[in-house]
Parts: C-alpha cells; sequence; structure tokens
C-alpha cells in the first residue's frame, strides 16, 4: 500500500495509519513506520492515546496506536 499511495502525496498531504503495533513487529504498520523514522524524509508523530487491549477478550495485551505522516 505505501508503495502506491506515495505518488498521491502533496506537500500539504497527511496520512494516518490506524494499526502501529507498539508491542509486536510482525503486525500492523509497525515495520514500515519504524524504517520511515530512519530515512528522516518524513514528519511522523506516533499519536496518543494507546489502546490496550487485555485478556481474556484477546489472548495476548494488543497495544495499539495511531500514527500521522507529514511530507517534510
Amino acid at each position: 500500500d505505501w508503495n502506491n499511495i506515495q505518488r498521491f502525496i502533496y506537500p500539504k498531504t497527511v496520512l494516518l495509519f490506524d494499526d502501529y503495533w507498539v508491542n509486536r513487529n510482525d503486525v500492523g504498520c509497525k515495520q514500515l513506520i519504524d524504517n520511515l523514522i530512519l530515512t528522516q524524509k518524513w514528519n511522523i508523530a506516533l499519536l496518543d492515546p494507546v489502546d490496550i487491549f487485555s485478556p481474556p477478550t484477546y489472548l495476548e495485551y494488543k497495544q495499539i496506536r495511531m500514527v500521522r505522516i507529514l511530507p517534510k
């Protein structure tokens, strides 16, 4: 998805990702966002609050937050 959306990004574009898993690297957009932070080509904000879902409803604790990306 990231490769496809980049051609639509302009100077005033705001991108929001809603699946940044704080405690997992194998799902959501965490790997992408962490890599984008390293490139320093984007203004990235990890937004609060962190949603926490816990057992017994879920098998494990889930910590999910939103991320805002702006072009530099």
